[in-house]
C-alpha cells in the first residue's frame, strides 16, 4: 500500500470505531494490507491460509464509507480465521456444498458462518450509521445464512460452531 492508502485505511478503521466503539480492540489485530491487482473482480479479499493479510483493490478506496465497509468485512474474516485455528467450525470429513442466500454456490460451513458474521457486523455498522434499510437487508442476509446452516448443515457444525451460530441468532439488531 502507498502511504496515502495506509492513512486512508487508518481513517476507515477510526470511522468504524466511531460508529461502534466496542470494536476498537478488534482492529488492534496486526494485519498486513496488500493491493489486489487492478484487473481483479474482487474489491477486497482474504484467505484462511494467508493469515493476517487483507487484499484491497483500488475500488475499495473510492470513498471512506466504501473502504470502511471493506475493512470491517475483512477484519471479520480475519478473526474467524484465528478462531478456526483453535476451534474448527466443521466436523472432520464433513464437507458439503452450500448456497448462500445471495445465490453464491459451493460454500463450506465455515464460509457460510463467515458470511453470517460479516452480514451482522455490517448490519451494526449501517444501523448505527443511520441507514436502517441497509442494516435490515444485511441482518436478513445474515439470518438467511444461519437458516442455511440450520436446515442443511446442522450435522456438520462442531460444538464451537454451533455455539457461535446460536450467539449470532440471539443478536437483536
Amino acid at each position: 500500500m502507498t502511504d496515502e492508502q495506509s492513512v486512508q485505511i487508518e481513517d476507515a478503521i477510526a470511522a468504524a470505531v466511531a460508529v461502534e466503539p466496542s470494536w476498537a480492540p478488534y482492529f488492534e489485530l496486526p494485519v498486513i494490507f496488500v493491493q489486489l491487482p487492478s484487473d481483479s473482480r474482487a474489491i477486497s479479499a482474504s484467505a484462511p491460509h494467508w493469515p493476517q493479510h487483507v487484499m484491497l483493490a483500488p475500488a475499495a478506496f473510492a470513498t471512506l464509507d466504501e473502504l470502511r465497509e471493506q475493512v470491517v468485512h475483512e477484519f471479520c474474516h480475519q478473526w474467524l480465521y484465528l478462531l478456526e485455528e483453535v476451534c474448527p467450525m466443521e466436523v472432520a470429513d464433513g464437507s458439503r456444498d452450500l448456497t448462500l442466500p445471495s445465490g453464491t454456490t459451493e460454500r463450506s460451513v465455515r464460509e457460510v458462518i463467515g458470511a453470517a458474521h460479516v452480514g451482522l457486523a455490517l448490519a451494526v455498522l449501517y444501523r448505527d450509521d443511520d441507514q436502517p434499510a441497509q442494516a435490515e437487508q444485511l441482518r436478513d442476509y445474515a439470518h438467511g445464512c444461519l437458516q442455511v446452516l440450520e436446515e442443511q448443515a446442522a450435522d456438520l457444525l462442531t460444538e464451537h460452531a454451533a455455539e457461535i451460530t446460536q450467539r449470532m441468532r440471539r443478536l437483536r439488531l
